[in-house]
C-alpha cells in the first residue's frame, strides 16, 4: 500500500499483507490456539460417543441393536458438523486475523514510508490514517511534532 496523498485508483488492488512477516505470524499464532480449541472439541466429541457405547456393551446388547446403529448415525452427523464448522472456523479465523493485522500493520507501514520520504526531502508534512486503523494517536503525536519543527523553523 502506497503512503502519498495522491488519490487510489478506483480499481486499484489493495493489499492486506504489508508487513508478511508479522502478519503470517500473528495469523498462525491465532490460527494455533484455534486448532488447540478444535481439538479439545474433537476430543470430547470421540469422549461423548465412546462412552454411549459404553453404555450400550454394559447393557449387553448385541454389535447389531438399533441403539448402535442409532449412535453410528449420530456419530456420522456430528462428525460432519464438527468438519463443516471447523472448516468455516478455519476460514474466519485466517481472514479476520489479517484483516486485522492490516490494520495494525498499515498504519505503522504508512507512517515509516512517510518518515523515509521526510528524510529524502526534509519536507515536513503531517501524516493521517485511515479510519478504523489501530494507533489513531500516532499521526496526532507526528502532526504536533511537525507543527513544532516547522514553528522552530520559521523562527
Amino acid at each position: 500500500m502506497e503512503a502519498s496523498s495522491a488519490p487510489r485508483k478506483k480499481n486499484a488492488r489493495k493489499a492486506y499483507l504489508i508487513n508478511p512477516d508479522f502478519q503470517l505470524r500473528f495469523v498462525t499464532f491465532v490460527l494455533s490456539i484455534a486448532i488447540a480449541a478444535i481439538l479439545v472439541f474433537y476430543i470430547a466429541n470421540l469422549y461423548f460417543f465412546w462412552n454411549f457405547i459404553s453404555v450400550g456393551k454394559e447393557l449387553n446388547f448385541p454389535p447389531d441393536h438399533a441403539f448402535f446403529r442409532f449412535i453410528a448415525e449420530q456419530r456420522r452427523a456430528m462428525n460432519a458438523i464438527f468438519a463443516a464448522t471447523s472448516a468455516v472456523v478455519f476460514l474466519f479465523i485466517v481472514g479476520g486475523g489479517i484483516l486485522l493485522s492490516h490494520r495494525v500493520a498499515g498504519p505503522l507501514h504508512r507512517l515509516r514510508g512517510h518518515l523515509d520520504r521526510i528524510s529524502e526531502t526534509g519536507e515536513l508534512k503531517a501524516v493521517s490514517f485511515r479510519k478504523g486503523d489501530f494507533f489513531p494517536e500516532l499521526p496526532q503525536a507526528f502532526n504536533r511534532c511537525v507543527d513544532r519543527l516547522r514553528t522552530r523553523q520559521s523562527s
